[in-house]
């Protein structure tokens, strides 16, 4: 169900994006589509949050994180330039990104990264 927002201050979001501690995954879904698109590399999906500007502001919904708990999320999309090894090209990539900030605001919890269309 759809919320008015952005609901997140992104000054906020990207300070606490910054500590890669800071970063929870609370999506058996989201911690699939990370590991397909970054591996392990969490600092990646940091530095990915930390590029968002207002301007990618897509819109902020509920959202389920387990069958018992909804929590509210913003929901960016962010275009990024990247370089692919294996075409040795330079593609234009569409990212999704869905997120809340923790109840004690020290965690930013990661509903959905995967790639947008």
């Amino acid at each position: 169900m759809k919320i008015a927002g952005p609901l997140y201050d992104l000054g906020r979001v990207k300070a606490l994006a910054s500590s890669v501690q800071a970063l929870t995954i609370v999506t058996r879904k989201c911690r699939r589509d990370i590991a397909n698109l970054f591996g392990s590399n969490h600092q990646d999906v940091a530095d990915l949050i930390c590029s968002l500007n207002q301007s990618d502001y897509h819109d902020s919904e509920w959202c389920e994180v387990s069958p018992k708990s909804l929590a509210a999320c913003d929901a960016y999309r962010v275009k990024r330039r990247e370089y692919d090894l294996r075409t040795d090209q330079t593609l234009s990539i569409n990212y999704y990104v869905k997120f809340a900030i923790g109840r004690g605001g020290k965690l930013l919890l990661l509903v959905s990264t995967h790639l947008s269309s």
